[in-house]
């Protein structure tokens, strides 16, 4: 019989270690042993294994398992770091090839440019390596991001992402709160393929009459009336965008149109480039919250977090953020927020979890 001996955890698993254990017998049974079997032999005797050879360390054989994450870690980190769009609510990804542009000195523009391609080519994100391509994300190095933003913020405030259009708002989104930040500009694809800006879909439904949003149609307990549903077709159509009539995918979908990075170099002067160049990688391929909040879970998300366990801030990034992103990209874009993020989680599981 074998039985567990020791169970130890190292970064690289679950390591159980089993041995071989001899059953003991009740006195009864061994009675019952003697006297079937009779006394042993002399050439039995002589082919015992003497004291010496008796006790020799039994075998040791180790079994390396995969970490069982819990589920409702997983949950709260999607949750937590993943940030629908303004308007529709949804996760956006790339759908179209990126074209990145790095601005602040040649050994940051050499080494972040290798490691957002090499991330991209492992999630399947097409990428445009031309020279002259048209850049969709901007990753840029500076002492003075306040004064880049509110240039920004004066001559390009649709790299900010949507938001109602005043003075107040564009200043409070293009505030910068900490050594890194992203700016996510969002563009609606429909049912046949046709691309807008998010934001002049919302302007146009807000003059049209039009409702606020289609997943907002859905009641709390998760149904809708007919003229829910009449209302939701209506609303599909009245800016040239054609969905379908789905609680679960009504055929439309956000996606990066592009994205703006902002490193403040005067607060990264101890973080090495390597982890920052996947840092970096993490924000343009997914839509992330620059909350500084610390994850549970061991992700490159959390190296620029405060009070966070040196555990789970690691060099690079994680099997975690690899599920993440792998499961970002695996989704169906189309789906309710409540079942993006389910769909995400069940595939983060499998993959963390091995099932």
């Amino acid at each position: 019989m074998r039985t567990w001996r020791r169970l130890t955890t190292r970064c690289d698993g679950v390591h159980l270690i089993f041995e071989p254990e001899m059953k003991r017998l009740p006195a009864a049974s061994v009675l019952v042993l003697f006297w079937t079997f009779g006394s042993p032999s002399a050439d039995a005797q002589s082919q015992a294994p003497s004291v010496e050879e008796a006790n020799v360390e039994p075998e040791t054989v180790v079994v390396t398992g995969h970490r069982i994450v819990p589920a409702n870690t997983v949950d709260h980190f999607i949750k937590s770091y993943a940030a629908p769009t303004a308007f529709l609510g949804k996760l956006a990804r790339w759908n179209q090839a990126l074209c990145y542009k790095v601005s602040g000195s040649d050994r940051q523009e050499t080494a972040i440019q290798q490691r957002v391609l090499t991330v991209a080519a492992m999630i399947g994100v097409r990428v445009d390596v031309r020279p002259a391509c048209r850049s969709n994300v901007e990753i840029v190095f500076t002492a003075t991001p306040q004064t880049y933003l509110d240039d920004i913020r004066k001559n390009h405030p649709e790299m900010l992402g949507l938001h109602d259009g005043s003075t107040a708002e564009a200043q409070r989104i293009a505030t910068m709160t900490g050594p890194i930040q992203a700016w996510y500009a969002t563009q609606i694809r429909d049912a046949v393929g046709q691309l807008q800006p998010e934001r002049n879909y919302e302007t146009c439904l807000q003059a049209s009459g039009g409702l606020a949003s289609p997943d907002s149609l859905v009641t709390p307990n998760g149904t809708i009336s007919r003229k829910g549903l009449d209302d939701l077709n209506r609303n599909l159509s009245l800016c040239g965008t054609l969905g379908k009539s789905s609680l679960i995918a009504n055929g439309i979908s956000t996606e990066f149109a592009n994205v703006l990075v902002v490193a403040d170099t005067a607060k990264l002067p101890g973080v090495s480039l390597a982890p920052l160049a996947d840092y970096i990688a993490m924000l343009v391929l997914s839509p992330g919250r620059s909350s500084g909040a610390c994850q549970e879970l061991p992700s490159i998300t959390n190296l620029l977090a405060s009070d966070c366990d040196p555990a789970n801030i690691p060099d690079a990034l994680t099997d975690v953020d690899m599920a993440y992103l792998k499961a970002l990209y695996a989704m169906e874009p189309d789906q309710t927020l409540a079942l993006q993020r389910g769909d995400i989680a069940s595939r983060m599981k499998r993959a963390l979890n091995g099932r």
